[in-house]
């Protein structure tokens, strides 16, 4: 049996220079990266906030989801208005399906996804339990609303999970279970 309870907040963002108009991944010295440069299957691609898709408290900025120091199996939060650069997940593109990635926290660079039992798992080591679908909902103050999934080939295998409380997540094979406000993800810059 899984327990599907635990706690993610996230939020990724889109931004656009002169000549673009995706997010700008990281480049090397031979050039962009071809798992962080966004593509139509992967417009998320590159680093961004994953942020809760709703504010703790109204007026508040939205937090940013980060690794808990104290526990590797929690979330905490970037809850200030300017949010630090180490708090950006790296979006890593998984090229077996359009809007899979692999999210990694630029400032630990471990890897992030729902573990079991309500909690997060991060990891310097990720395998497929960390691509991470991202399924448009809808429209929230001109930004777009996710839930989050692990894909599997088979709908009725995927697990979707947002944030609960306390750090922990919140999951369920069920897609209409993820789908409040509260538990879905934005992605901002």
């Amino acid at each position: 049996m899984v327990m599907c309870s635990s706690s993610l907040a996230g939020a990724m963002f889109m931004t656009g220079g002169e000549e673009s108009t995706g997010p700008k991944g990281p480049t090397g010295p031979s050039g962009p990266d071809p798992l962080t440069t966004p593509t139509t299957d992967h417009p998320l691609a590159g680093e961004h906030f994953l942020v809760r898709a709703a504010p703790f408290n109204a007026g508040d900025p939205l937090p940013a989801i980060i690794p808990d120091p104290d526990n590797e199996n929690l979330v905490t939060f970037d809850q200030g208005e300017t949010k630090q650069d180490s708090s950006k997940m790296i979006f890593e593109i998984v090229s077996s399906k359009p809007n899979l990635y692999r999210l990694k926290n630029k400032g630990t660079g471990k890897y992030w996804s729902y573990w079991n039992d309500g909690l997060w798992e991060w990891t310097s080591t990720p395998g497929s339990d960390h691509e991470v679908f991202f399924e448009f909902m809808r429209m929230d103050n001109g930004e777009k609303m996710y839930r989050l999934s692990n894909y599997r080939a088979h709908a009725e295998n995927s697990l979707y999970f947002g944030y609960s409380f306390d750090g922990k997540a919140k999951a369920n094979f069920d897609p209409g279970a993820i789908q409040d406000g509260n538990q879905l993800f934005k992605v901002i810059n």
